[in-house]
């Protein structure tokens, strides 16, 4: 099975009997793999390595699954929608991920079976190649998963998209005229009038998406503060000047911003206080939000920030 399981990677997690046949493993020894619990039989004729598959997340599960479709149907489909958000790397919040998205090539009409979503072929639809398989180029695929959901996740596709540098607006609108009459079309534009490629997590497209639902001033994304001198105390992930307040988004102590695995956890919490008591030395209020109080948007916190972005224009502007 060594052979199986480096051929499995190189594929991206999975594989199909005829692929197990190449490498001199049959059917019997299939078969006896599943039922000791060495095998996962993700489908028919489809494969994955259960000590591998069982340790990703859901969303990589889907992208597994999705690639095999694309494998046990070579030249007549492509991963599409969802599936090819997250090839290309997009963050997905809020969709569905039980059946994989594959694109029909081949001129068959849509359906849906019982492990995919076959969508109907577009002829304007831009392909790329990634690992030797054809995807909707990012923005198709930013406007096909973007229609599948609302325009909060929208946002956070279209905010992460922008955000690679791999597409603009403009791009992205140009392939926008090929969904004017899709349904969900208008989520995406919706995302589009907000989009910010400053954005760098889904908390903070979604932090904006509150502002947005409940008529707060928008912010300014990743802004720098400065001390007296005009060296730099930090970059906030918000800022309302007119209101001397700043945002932060919780959780990117550990996986971005002060990370060092050479501190313990206690010395890097220390940091960051210290980054925090600083930057209120320059006359800046702070918010500090977490997941559960933006997703999903609560009026609750959109009326706390305001009361704190309120008394941080009191405090600092005496207004």
């Amino acid at each position: 099975m060594d052979e199986l399981r480096i051929l499995a990677e190189a594929r991206g997690g999975c594989f199909t009997t005829a692929d197990a046949k190449s490498v001199g493993v049959g059917g019997h020894a299939l078969s006896a793999a599943v039922e000791h619990r060495d095998l996962i039989h993700l489908r028919r004729s489809g494969y994955a390595f259960a000590d591998t598959y069982l340790t990703l997340s859901h969303e990589q599960r889907f992208l597994v699954r999705a690639r095999l479709e694309v494998d046990l149907n070579p030249g007549r489909v492509a991963l599409s929608h969802r599936s090819a958000a997250l090839e290309h790397g997009l963050p997905l919040v809020d969709y569905d991920l039980r059946l994989a998205d594959i694109a029909r090539l081949d001129g068959q009409s849509g359906r849906k079976t019982s492990t995919a979503r076959h969508h109907e072929t577009v002829e304007a639809r831009e392909l790329v190649e990634v690992d030797g398989r054809p995807v909707s180029a990012l923005p198709w695929a930013v406007w096909e998963v973007g229609t599948c959901g609302g325009p909060a996740s929208a946002l956070v596709v279209v905010d992460a998209a922008l955000h690679s540098g791999k597409t603009d607006l403009d791009e992205l609108t140009r392939v926008g005229e090929h969904f004017a009459h899709v349904k969900g079309s208008p989520a995406v534009r919706t995302a589009l009038a907000l989009a910010d490629p400053k954005a760098e997590s889904p908390g903070e497209s979604l932090t904006r998406w509150l502002c947005h639902l409940f008529t707060l001033p928008m912010p300014e994304s990743q802004v720098d503060v400065l001390d007296a001198n005009g060296r730099l105390i930090g970059r906030v992930d918000f800022a309302w000047e007119e209101f001397r307040h700043v945002v932060e988004f919780d959780g990117k102590i550990k996986y971005g911003r002060g990370f060092d695995p050479r501190k313990s956890p206690e010395q890097i919490v220390m940091d960051e206080r210290a980054r925090e008591a600083a930057i209120r030395r320059q006359r800046w209020g702070i918010t500090r939000l977490i997941w559960s109080q933006v997703h999903p948007p609560s009026e609750a916190t959109a009326r706390h920030l305001l009361e704190e972005m309120t008394w941080s224009r009191r405090r600092y502007l005496g207004r």
